[in-house]
């Protein structure tokens, strides 16, 4: 993406950390207690004008050595986290807490290794060329639930397989099949009428179901990217300057001193009000047409919609994996039902739906 306006003014980082352990302390508190998560950024961006600015982040004491982070919101400073050339991706999986090895065979997984670090090139070529190799075949494990596993070195690859089924597929699906429901559900029979209508002129409900039959699925695939940019599955991004840089937001320029913590939000990033209309809005149509310009700000892969993974950056190998299985789920459920009607709530990680009321196909 290019830089709309690279004379911005220059300012100073707005926000502070309070004093040493007690200033921590009271954000932990404020975050999950009296504000909540939203309110608490919300609330910060309104007192300093500005959606870029310093801020502690959990866990904080007892748990995590230093707290103080830079935190970004909006679509352009976030894009920040994604430069590996000026931002260390090194142990920031987790942020500021950074667990123990003795949860991954004392082997660092490939999510936690810089793109700088010889591991890193050798891991995520393993799984690029796994996704790679299986990639005709994800329609019948999706629908089969069929597993496969490889190796590089034996135990390493295994304690990277079992991290990678655990927190990516199950971690990732657990929460973002739940929030593609809810959207859709909440959507009601409108589109759901839309949507059976496009996915049953493409395939047939005990018919083979195939790749090019779901790109030709325009509509089907702009509600999953919506989706994702309103519940993005992994929400927070981190990285360390590796260097002195400026950082722009919309209004104005930042520098950030080699070291310090950046942190990216991806629900304000993603629905910044300057990039996306209605924002805070389910609009099934947003990518559709003209609307695809908008998928460099989709950042749920940890990297703009518009690019690939590769071994030289974070972004997720399982990409494009995942919006083909989002698709697949649509096609699969709108195959079987004409509409249906969901309850939804909230739980620790994303959202709890409870179906209401399912219609049988018709036709």
């Amino acid at each position: 993406m290019t830089d709309p306006n690279p004379h911005l003014p220059a300012q100073k980082i707005p926000g502070d950390y309070g004093p040493p352990f007690f200033g921590p302390i009271r954000d932990r508190f404020r975050y999950f207690y009296t504000e909540g998560e939203a309110h608490f950024f919300r609330a910060r961006m309104e007192k300093y004008n500005s959606t870029v600015f310093r801020s502690n982040m959990p866990p904080g004491p007892f748990m995590a050595r230093d707290p103080r982070v830079i935190c970004l919101l909006d679509a352009l400073s976030f894009r920040a986290l994604f430069d590996n050339s000026r931002v260390e991706k090194r142990d920031v999986l987790d942020g500021t807490f950074v667990p123990s090895t003795s949860f991954t065979g004392r082997a660092r997984a490939c999510a936690y290794l810089d793109p700088s670090e010889p591991k890193h090139a050798l891991l995520k070529g393993f799984f690029l060329d796994l996704v790679a190799k299986k990639h005709d075949k994800i329609v019948p494990l999706f629908r089969q639930s069929v597993a496969e596993k490889s190796g590089i070195e034996r135990d390493e690859a295994c304690h990277n397989l079992v991290f990678l089924a655990g927190f990516n597929a199950y971690g990732g699906m657990k929460t973002l099949f739940p929030a593609l429901i809810k959207w859709v559900g909440g959507a009601g029979e409108a589109l759901h009428r839309r949507l059976r209508a496009e996915i049953r002129a493409v395939f047939e409900p005990h018919g083979p179901i195939t790749l090019t039959g779901l790109d030709r699925l325009v509509l089907t695939k702009s509600v999953v990217y919506e989706a994702l940019r309103l519940d993005p599955p992994v929400p927070y991004q981190y990285g360390r300057a590796k260097c002195d840089f400026d950082i722009r937001s919309h209004d104005s320029s930042f520098e950030v001193k080699k070291g310090e913590m950046l942190f990216g939000y991806q629900p304000f990033a993603t629905r910044d009000q300057r990039v996306f209309e209605r924002a805070d809005e389910f609009w099934a149509e947003r990518f559709v047409g003209d609307g695809e310009r908008l998928l460099e700000y989709i950042y749920w892969s940890n990297g703009p919609e518009t690019e690939d993974p590769a071994i030289g950056n974070k972004q997720c190998p399982g990409k494009g994996m995942v919006v083909i299985l989002c698709r697949l789920m649509l096609v699969e459920f709108f195959l079987r039902y004409d509409t249906f009607e969901v309850e939804v709530g909230r739980k620790m990680l994303g959202s709890d739906v409870k179906f209401k009321s399912l219609t049988m196909a018709s036709d």
